[in-house]
């Protein structure tokens, strides 16, 4: 019963994969096998290739469709993914937000996203018009799973035939297919599937799959579709085609519902009734039942179930870009140069047989007249440099015959072609870089913004796939990271760049500090610089500020710079223009400054006040002696003295002050750094005690 049960998952499996694949996605691999042929120069149908070989008529291929896309390829390179979070509802926090931020930047930059698998797909849709991500979990060297992005081979993904909308979240389903030997069937999903895949092969119980799949592989392509006729025993099947669907479906499940602020989330099913009660009553949760969208897992290979259970995901690990979506219809950037460029390489091959046909014209020749050849021979030798021909004059001499005049405009035709592939892309000489060089560079500029503008769409849709992307992601950590995880995060803020730590759904003083796990979160997406290139604009930036008077730090510039020492040269550079942190050191000799600034202030105040008990008694000794004119004298003096006394006070008292404060903020800033230390110590005692004392309780 259970055998026939799964022959059945096998055989639904089948009939929906022959469904979808029949109504489009064979024309479109045809179509995106010829886009990829034309990108990288294979542009000649072999049929009429070898027509033009027989009649001696040349085939020339002038890829213009290369630098076209790699020139849309370029603008993409420069143009980073920013993704950032914002708490929205719930348990979400803004602190959450930063974290959230953080992490899936570090996330994106373990998975090469930014120099390796964006760029990927990218390609993949503007040459074969459509380019998947695949977002799932690997376990290799984490056991309790790390999130991996990759590319997925467009020809092998075929999307639900009847959805409509761009967001997968949208489809009913989705497949992916591939070729598998069985040596990776038993890898992968046991020695039991590859014994019984084997078995079923030898019986003949292959379906035959029209599709042919091309191998992207350093390999040239060959037949992978399976021929019943060609398996007489296990040991001859070398591929199999293994079909993974993924689609949604109703069940009733379990939730917690936070009754605060209403916020739900699956119950995991590995979860024992114990378990699930100790949570509810340890949050104060409530638990519901109700019926939800969920994400079954079929894997088949012909009529062999290898997998078929609920997905522990929530949506479907594939997540598309199309460069161009009209309503279920994606449309990429070679797509419509096709044509175009096969008029260029028919029109540039038209030209070369004119020019070598108007220079072998062919001869007229008096019978008997040539002395030293045949006519054969002429026919061979006539028409190379150097030639020596002699005939009999009494007979007449060759005359060679005269060409038809080229065509006009013969020349300019080719060249529409050209302008049309400019044209349809959006890709002027400017983009292409092969500007005429007398163009000023506000032209140039300008021009190149132009053409920018048609490629507004397909980076507006990468955008949007890049949101999608961050979406998947946030689902799988609020899912999946929720124990305590410790990660080195890179500052790219900072001059230096450096790796901090950073821990989320930390446990401390009965709360969890940084939880990922809960709360909703919108996620806005921008585009900057890649960071190479925000460096050098940087640099840049600065120099021109330089120039027109701005007191640009010099440890600023040099840290935009690209020398291989920079952050030790700005460090120098800040130390020498006391704009660095002191060392404990140089906090000493500062204070010892200080001081003595202080008590050279005191001694002149005290000389000055000396000076002022002098006045004061000769002006009284000048008083008794009636001699007014030398009193007044003496009596401007004491003012000035007087004057000259209380600023040198006030600057004392400021000093004083400055000084107070720089011993008050030190104190201070001991202070927090030795009760984060014993927060730290009291952190790490309490976890080793739990550790310590978690086997004896258990075992208790």
């Amino acid at each position: 019963m259970a055998d026939i049960k799964k022959l059945e998952v096998a055989q639904e499996n089948w009939d929906r994969y022959v469904r979808a694949r029949d109504r489009g996605h064979r024309k479109y691999v045809d179509e995106a096998q010829k886009f990829e042929k034309f990108y990288i120069g294979d542009q000649w149908d072999e049929a009429d290739r070898q027509a033009l070989e027989n009649e001696g008529r040349p085939a020339l291929t002038i890829n213009n469709i290369l630098p076209t896309v790699n020139a849309a390829l370029g603008e993409q390179a420069n143009r980073r993914a920013d993704i950032q979070f914002k708490a929205k509802r719930g348990a979400a926090s803004q602190a959450v937000s930063t974290v959230l931020t953080k992490l899936v930047d570090h996330i994106l930059e373990e998975n090469y996203f930014a120099k390796h698998i964006e760029p990927m797909v990218y390609a993949d849709g503007l040459i074969m018009d459509r380019g998947y991500y695949d977002v799932r979990l690997n376990h290799d060297e984490v056991i309790e799973g790390e999130i991996a992005i990759d590319t997925e081979n467009p020809i092998a993904v075929i999307p639900d035939p009847d959805a409509t909308s761009y967001d997968p979240k949208k489809w009913s389903e989705v497949f992916i297919t591939r070729w598998m030997s069985p040596q990776q069937i038993g890898e992968q999903y046991g020695e039991d599937k590859r014994t019984e895949v084997i078995n079923r092969a030898a019986g003949a119980h292959y379906g035959r799959d029209s599709i042919e799949l091309s191998k992207h592989t350093f390999g040239s392509d060959e037949e992978t579709a399976a021929d019943t006729n060609s398996i007489a025993d296990g040991a001859t099947v070398r591929n199999v085609r293994v079909v993974e669907r993924q689609y949604y479906k109703t069940r009733i499940i379990q939730e917690f519902i936070e009754p605060r602020s209403g916020e739900t989330r699956k119950i995991p099913e590995q979860w024992t009734p114990e378990h699930i009660e100790n949570v509810r009553q340890t949050f104060g949760l409530e638990i519901i039942k109700r019926k939800k969208r969920s994400v079954r897992w079929t894997i088949t290979a012909d009529s062999v179930v290898l997998h078929d259970d609920w997905s522990p995901y929530r949506t479907f690990t594939v997540v598309p870009y199309f460069p161009i979506y009209r309503r279920g219809k994606p449309i990429g950037l070679v797509r419509n140069i096709i044509s175009p460029q096969e008029f260029l390489n028919k029109t540039r091959s038209q030209e070369l047989h004119i020019i070598n046909t108007t220079a072998n014209s062919g001869w007229l020749v008096p019978e008997g007249s040539l002395t030293n050849m045949s006519p054969e021979e002429l026919a061979e030798e006539g028409a190379k440099t150097g030639s020596v021909i002699t005939y009999n004059p009494q007979i007449g001499a060759p005359e060679k015959i005269k060409p038809n005049p080229v065509p006009t405009g013969v020349d300019r035709i080719s060249t529409k072609g050209a302008m049309d592939i400019k044209e349809i892309s959006g890709m002027n000489d400017a983009i292409l870089g092969s500007e005429n060089a007398e163009v000023s560079g506000i032209a140039l500029q300008e021009k190149t913004a132009r053409g920018q503008i048609q490629l507004q769409v397909p980076f507006s849709n990468l955008e949007f796939s890049r949101k999608l992307l961050a979406e998947k992601i946030l689902e799988l950590i609020q899912d999946f990271y929720t124990q305590e995880r410790v990660f080195f995060i890179t500052d790219y803020m900072e001059p230096e760049q450096p790796r901090e730590q950073m821990v989320i759904n930390q446990q401390a003083a009965g709360r969890v500090v940084n939880d990922v796990t809960v709360g909703e979160y919108d996620v806005v997406v921008a585009s900057a610089p890649a960071r190479d290139s925000f460096d050098e604009m940087q640099f840049a930036e600065a120099l021109s500020l330089r120039q027109v008077g701005v007191q640009i730090p010099d440890h600023f510039i040099v840290e935009s710079s690209h020398l291989a020492r920079k952050q030790e040269i700005a460090r120098m550079l800040k130390d020498m223009s006391g704009l660095g942190e002191m060392t404990p050191e140089q906090q000493q000799l500062a204070q010892m400054q200080n001081q003595m600034a202080i008590q050279n202030a005191q001694l002149e105040l005290e000389k000055l006040d000396a000076e002022i008990r002098e006045l004061q008694s000769v002006t009284l000794l000048n008083t008794a002696k009636a001699q007014d004119l030398q009193r007044g004298q003496f009596l401007k003096q004491i003012r000035d003295l007087k004057a000259q006394r209380d600023q040198r006070e006030q600057e004392l008292n400021v000093r004083l002050q400055m000084s107070a404060l720089s011993q008050q903020a030190s104190l201070q800033k001991t202070k927090m750094q030795n009760n984060a230390r014993l927060a730290d110590s009291a952190l790490k005692l309490t976890q080793d005690r739990e550790k310590a004392n978690g086997p004896k309780e258990q075992s208790a």
